[in-house]
């Protein structure tokens, strides 16, 4: 989407997620409160990258950004830039889960972490009802996939593993 400050403008992507993407994927926060990046629904984090190209010099804090030329957020943290090998090098901003209009029927991908695997089945129920709650969808179902299988089994046939680089590691 297309980022608007004053007379600047950046058309970068973005993700959703809550303060626990920032502990999950170990996020370095240089620029903000790291224990809470995103207070409310009207706050974002962006990319050292992205506050140095619409703020130049200038503290982004406290600044207010428009998000498709709709809605006003303040930047509330900068972050250090993904390395390009990582799987969010895409993640040049980051907005509030809360704040993003989900389509009861769209299909979405979602980063949880578990502190036992046997969890699994248990997490998948519970985050089934608190979906079902947010979207208003009864067929909503969740499936959870290790994300240390994602680079050999990344193929999904109706929510389950199918394939991907696996069959190479086979072959060879």
């Amino acid at each position: 989407e297309q980022l608007n400050y004053e007379d600047k403008a950046l058309s970068k992507e973005g993700i959703y997620a809550d303060t626990g993407f920032f502990k999950v994927f170990k996020t370095k926060v240089i620029a903000g409160d790291a224990a809470h990046p995103l207070p409310d629904n009207h706050s974002i984090a962006l990319s050292q990258e992205v506050a140095n190209l619409l703020f130049r010099d200038v503290d982004a804090l406290g600044k207010f950004i428009s998000i498709g030329g709709k809605r006003e957020f303040k930047v509330t943290a900068v972050y250090a830039n993904y390395p390009d090998n990582s799987s969010n090098d895409y993640a040049n901003y980051i907005l509030p889960f809360h704040a993003r209009h989900h389509e009861p029927e769209e299909w979405q991908d979602y980063y949880v972490s578990l502190y036992e695997a046997e969890t699994k089945t248990a997490a998948e129920e519970r985050i089934d009802t608190e979906l079902k709650k947010f979207f208003g969808n009864e067929n909503t179902k969740s499936y959870l996939f290790c994300l240390r299988d994602w680079r050999l089994h990344w193929n999904f046939k109706n929510g389950k593993p199918s394939g991907g680089r696996i069959v190479y590691v086979v072959i060879f």
